[in-house]
């Protein structure tokens, strides 16, 4: 991203200059180098700064030179058309000795230049639009979820989810208690945490904290599976810090859930760990195998919730006849605009999805890895079981 800034940097610069055009180019390629220097700066420093008073004010300016470089990323091809027919035009301008000097430039190079300007100053205004609510704005959604093989005895049940939280530079563990205590604000009997909870070390001991303070809020307890980001950091202390905090860890593993509410009734929590096979057909059959050990504990055809960070997990699970998957992983693709072409990757994308009677769905991430959100929320989701006749759906 940082190459390609640059490079759309220059582009403009050459488009939108003339004879100060070396001056401009300069100029553009000195604030880009700034904004990467920022970025990369707070990023290495932060577990060294991020007690100090004046954190935030380097998170906003990191943020700021993140909506620079975002915008320059996304603006490069309108930047190289601009500078194709600008390069043009000026090859061409020397051969037209009968237009009278300066015509030719003003309506093709100044009155093009500054039209065009307009479109990068609005890119940036919606982007900068885009970090500020993807790190400031979580939605709380509610879903009523009705299957014909839930028990009576469990109409009612509330499941609690937060996914993708990726605790770090721009979200902390006091992010993390916010939507915490909001998520137990609205009842639910259990939390679950499908997977990338924490991504900066340095901050796993608060995260801890809040989580033992917290997990009392939720009768049934709190649940973990892990994602594909527990891996990329230290997943030996990420365990020991939630099993510490009273989280119970489910990797291909599963718990009877007993529920404090609903007496004398019963169900099957069960949770698998992420799969990094390459290759479709053995990252399905995985899946599968994931998905069975996960099961081996549950009792005759006992109804049954899936966590699996993964979506794809779904078809494993829709092939169990596991009525309700709660997945993240995606992030909903985060900008919206980009949603086809992350769907290229990702088969189940963000909400709910059906296979027969079972259902799944895809979290768009309680937090996010880079802040910029567009058309795409942070959320927050609980699920309402309820039983019935008919086949499993959902009522938003």
């Amino acid at each position: 991203m940082s190459v390609v800034s640059a490079g759309t940097a220059v582009l403009w610069a050459y488009a939108g200059g003339k004879r100060r055009k070396r001056k401009y180019i300069v100029a553009a390629l000195a604030v880009t180098a700034s904004a990467v220097g920022i970025v990369g700066l707070y990023e290495e420093s932060y577990h060294l700064i991020r007690n100090l008073p004046y954190v935030k004010a380097a998170q906003y300016a990191a943020a700021l030179s993140l909506d620079w470089l975002i915008t320059l990323f996304v603006f490069f091809p309108v930047a190289a058309i601009a500078a194709f027919f600008v390069y043009v035009f000026r090859r061409r301008s020397k051969h037209k000795k009968d237009v009278k000097e300066g015509q030719e430039h003003t309506f093709s190079r100044r009155t093009f230049v500054k039209g065009l300007a307009a479109l990068p100053l609005a890119l940036g205004a919606v982007n900068g639009w885009g970090l500020f609510a993807g790190n400031n704005i979580v939605e709380t959604l509610r879903y009523a979820c009705t299957f014909a093989a839930l028990p009576k005895g469990l109409d009612g049940y509330r499941i609690g989810q937060i996914s993708d939280f990726h605790i770090g530079v721009f979200l902390n563990a006091g992010d993390l208690r916010e939507c915490v205590l909001a998520m137990a604000a609205e009842n639910p009997d259990m939390l679950v945490i499908t997977g990338d909870l924490i991504d900066e070390m340095c901050l796993n001991p608060d995260c801890g904290r809040v989580l033992a303070e917290t997990v009392g809020l939720f009768p049934d307890g709190v649940y973990f599976c892990y994602g594909n980001h527990e891996y990329y950091h230290n997943i030996r202390e990420i365990t020991a810090m939630l099993e510490k905090a009273g989280v119970a860890v489910l990797r291909n593993d599963g718990i009877v859930v007993r529920p404090q509410r609903f007496k004398d009734t019963a169900f099957y929590l069960a949770g698998t760990d992420y799969s990094f096979t390459r290759g479709d057909d053995a990252f399905r059959e995985e899946c599968r195998l994931y998905t069975g050990r996960s099961l081996r504990r549950r009792q005759g055809e006992m109804f049954t919730v899936l966590l699996a960070h993964h979506p794809d997990f779904f078809d494993a699970a829709a092939e169990r006849k596991i009525p309700l998957t709660l997945s993240g992983h995606t992030h909903g693709a985060q900008v919206m605009p980009l949603g086809e072409i992350v769907k290229k990757r990702f088969k189940y994308l963000r909400g709910f999805y059906k296979q027969g009677e079972s259902l799944c769905y895809v979290n768009r991430g309680t937090g996010h890895w880079l802040p910029l959100r567009l058309g795409c929320s942070r959320e927050m989701n609980v699920f309402e079981l309820h039983c019935g006749d008919g086949t499993a759906h959902v009522s938003y």
